[in-house]
C-alpha cells in the first residue's frame, strides 16, 4: 500500500513537471505581449520609456526567473507530498454564534436608526450594543 502511494505521488510530480514545462513557453510569450501592448497603451512619455525598459528586462531576464519559480515550485510540490497533515482535506469550522434571530435584530437596529434619521454611528458602539443584546464574547 505504501509503495502504491509513493508511486502514485511520484506519478503526479512527474505529470506536474512535464505540464509545467510544456505551459512555460506559452506562459512566457504571454506575458512577452501583454507587455509589449503596455509599452505602446501609455500616453506619457515618461510612461512610454518606463514600460519599455520594463519589456527589456522582462525579455532577458524573464525566462531565468520562470526558470526559478518553477524550480521553487517543484520543491514545494516534492516536500508537501509527503506530509501527513495533508490527508485531512476537511477544515474543521467553529460553529457560529450568529443566527437568523441575530441578523433580524441588526436589520431592526440599523431601521430603528434610519427612522430617527441618525446619520452617523461609532462602529464600536454598534458592535458593542450588539455583542451586549446577544450576549457575544469574543
Amino acid at each position: 500500500m505504501q509503495l502504491q502511494y509513493i508511486m502514485l505521488m511520484s506519478i503526479m510530480f512527474v505529470l506536474f513537471i512535464g505540464v509545467s514545462a510544456i505551459l512555460m513557453p506559452f506562459a512566457f510569450l504571454k506575458s512577452l505581449l501583454l507587455k509589449f501592448k503596455l509599452v505602446f497603451s501609455q500616453n506619457a512619455t515618461s510612461d512610454t520609456v518606463i514600460k519599455l525598459v520594463e519589456f527589456i528586462i522582462f525579455f532577458t531576464l524573464g525566462i531565468g526567473i520562470m526558470l526559478l519559480t518553477f524550480l521553487a515550485d517543484c520543491y514545494y510540490f516534492w516536500a508537501n507530498m509527503f506530509r501527513n497533515k495533508l490527508k485531512k482535506i476537511v477544515i474543521e469550522r467553529d460553529p457560529s454564534t450568529i443566527t437568523m434571530s441575530s441578523i433580524k435584530k441588526i436589520k431592526m437596529l440599523a431601521a430603528k436608526y434610519y427612522y430617527n434619521r441618525i446619520k452617523a454611528v461609532f462602529t464600536t458602539d454598534y458592535v458593542i450594543k450588539f455583542r451586549d443584546d446577544l450576549n457575544i464574547y469574543a
